[in-house]
This record gives structure tokens, C-alpha cells and sequence, in this order.
């Protein structure tokens, strides 16, 4: 397999990619640049909590799960894979758009773009707004190409994983909501705190790269402390997306990014301030509980204080939010 791939990165891989990206020197390639901005981690950090406070908390919440399950996929690809880019084989042929040291396979932008289209999708029943979003998926990918900063065959994967990371989300999410219905919120609780001990430790074990182990923990620690606020927040802080006024999804939007930046802020200062005292263990632990952390302030944290402010806007627990799917 891996010498399949280094037939494609020196031969037709290569010319596919050269030609998209016409040596940077196209309006294409200034045109396409939002979508490099749209893939990046701060684009993630700024639209789905938007999503998830302000627009739709059931989209939102599929968005987060979908997106932080695909990345930490793309991330155990990348670095098991270790395929160049582009412009690592011949730099001569590529101006990129931002040159990564990280290896290629498969595209993290192009996973991202496709998690976050198949996921707004499926929130809709009108074809153009559906078409809008398929539409959005193809030229995510292909813009790498068109940036110089990725293969044909990475973009292919990444349409393929973000597509299967889209799909075992659905189907587990069904399973486990139908297995796990019957359970009071403390054993949920208690279930996720086990699961977040064992994900710290056991990834903070992993005889692997130092930049994997931080991604896996990044994105499951995340995810799982999420977890915990999704299941706490019912009980002590419930907010409603549904016909609430402009002015308070735009209150909400200010406030919940003012108080997650402060306290992503906090706790990254708290860990570099005291990562150099601790051994490598008990530091890979904290840099998974910071994210931990994170997820949970953005889940229930920022929920507690619609609360205190007011904005709420409280519905039925039992109804969904409009508009939406069940998931």
C-alpha cells in the first residue's frame, strides 16, 4: 500500500495537485482561501459553540460529536500513515497556502468540511439548502488541491472517513440513547467520569508521538467532558434554541465565547506553568483534563450562565428543539 502511495506523491498525484494549484498565481486560489480559514481549529472553536448556544443545540451538539470523533480519526491516520504533502516532495512546483510540518494523509480541512456539511444537511428537508451543503463538501476539498497543500488521494480519504465518522456517530448515538434511556443522570455521570479516567490514562500511556498523544487527548477528553455537561445540564441549567429573540443569540453568542476563551486561557497558562514540575505522565494527564475541563464549561458552564443572565428562554425538556431531526 505505501508504495501505491509513493507512486501517486511522485507521479499522477503529483501532476493532479500541481494543476489544480497552477503554482498558487490564480483567483481561484485567493478566491478559495475562506475555506482554509473554515477548516482550521479557530473556525471550529468560534462556529460550533455558536451552533450549539445560539442556533440549534441539537445540531450543535451532533456537530461537536461528529467533528471531534473525525479529527481524532484524521489524527491517528496522519501520523500512522506519515505521507508527505505536496510541496515536502517537490517544493519548486508549490506555493502553499501555509506550510505544515505535520504529515498529509488524509485531509483534515476536507474531513472537517464534510462532517460539518453532512451534519447541517441532515438538519433539513429543502433540496437547495441540501445541495448548498453538498456543494460546500466538494469545494472544501478540492481547495486543497487548488492551495497546493494536499494530494488528490488525501482529499478522497478525507470526503471517506469524515463521511464514516458522520455515519458510526448516528448509528452509535441511536444505540446507546436506546440502551441507556433508562438510566437516572448520577449513573451517566458516573459512567462518563470512568470512561474520561480511563481515555486520560490509557492515551497518556501510548507509546506514541508526542503531537499524537496531545491530539487524541485534545479531541476524547473534549468530547467526553462535553459528555458530562450534556448530561448534567437538564438538571441545573436548561436552555432552549427555539423561537428565543436575535438579541439574546447574539447575548448568548458574546458571552459563552467571552467566558470559554477566558477559561481556555486560565487553565493553558495553569498548564505551562506547572507542566515542567511534573513527570511526562502526570503532565499528559493534565493537558487532558484541560480539554476535559473545556468541554464541560462549554456544555454546562456556559448554560449556568444563560441562567444567571437570563437567557435561557426555557422550554419543555421532553420537546426537542424545532426544526431538527431526532437523533
Amino acid at each position: 500500500m505505501m508504495r501505491f502511495f509513493e507512486y501517486l506523491e511522485q507521479g499522477p498525484g503529483l501532476d493532479v495537485t500541481a494543476w489544480f494549484h497552477q503554482g498558487g498565481e490564480t483567483i481561484l486560489y485567493w478566491l478559495l482561501m475562506p475555506f482554509h480559514w473554515l477548516g482550521s481549529e479557530a473556525a471550529a472553536l468560534l462556529i460550533l459553540p455558536i451552533v450549539y448556544w445560539s442556533l440549534n443545540k441539537d445540531l450543535g451538539k451532533k456537530l461537536l460529536k461528529v467533528t471531534l470523533l473525525s479529527q481524532a480519526l484524521s489524527l491517528g491516520m496522519k501520523y500512522w500513515g506519515s505521507r508527505p504533502r505536496p510541496f515536502h516532495v517537490k517544493p519548486e512546483r508549490f506555493t502553499p497556502i501555509h506550510e505544515y510540518a505535520e504529515p498529509g494523509w488524509p485531509s483534515g480541512h476536507t474531513i472537517f468540511g464534510t462532517s460539518l456539511g453532512l451534519c447541517a444537511a441532515s438538519f433539513t428537508r429543502n433540496k437547495g439548502v441540501k445541495l448548498f451543503w453538498a456543494f460546500f463538501i466538494i469545494i472544501m476539498g478540492l481547495s486543497r488541491l487548488v492551495h497546493g497543500v494536499h494530494y488528490p488521494q488525501d482529499v478522497l480519504t478525507g470526503w471517506l472517513v469524515g463521511f464514516l465518522a458522520y455515519w458510526a456517530v448516528i448509528s452509535l448515538d441511536r444505540q446507546i440513547c436506546h440502551r441507556t434511556q433508562s438510566w437516572s443522570w448520577k449513573t451517566k455521570i458516573f459512567v462518563q467520569l470512568g470512561l474520561l479516567l480511563i481515555v486520560l490514562v490509557g492515551v497518556s500511556v501510548l507509546p506514541l508521538k508526542l503531537e499524537v498523544v496531545k491530539g487524541l487527548l485534545a479531541t476524547l477528553a473534549t468530547l467526553l467532558g462535553a459528555m458530562l455537561g450534556w448530561t448534567l445540564e437538564p438538571q441545573w441549567a436548561p436552555y432552549s434554541t427555539n423561537t428565543i429573540p436575535l438579541k439574546h443569540r447574539i447575548l448568548r453568542s458574546i458571552f459563552g465565547l467571552i467566558l470559554l476563551a477566558g477559561i481556555h486561557l486560565g487553565v493553558r497558562w495553569m498548564y505551562y506553568a506547572f507542566a515542567e514540575e511534573l513527570s511526562f505522565f502526570w503532565a499528559r494527564l493534565f493537558y487532558g483534563g484541560r480539554y476535559a475541563f473545556i468541554g464541560f464549561v462549554a456544555t454546562l458552564g456556559v448554560p449556568l450562565l444563560f441562567r444567571v443572565l437570563k437567557l435561557s428562554s426555557v422550554q419543555n425538556p421532553a420537546q426537542g428543539e424545532s426544526g431538527a431531526k431526532s437523533s
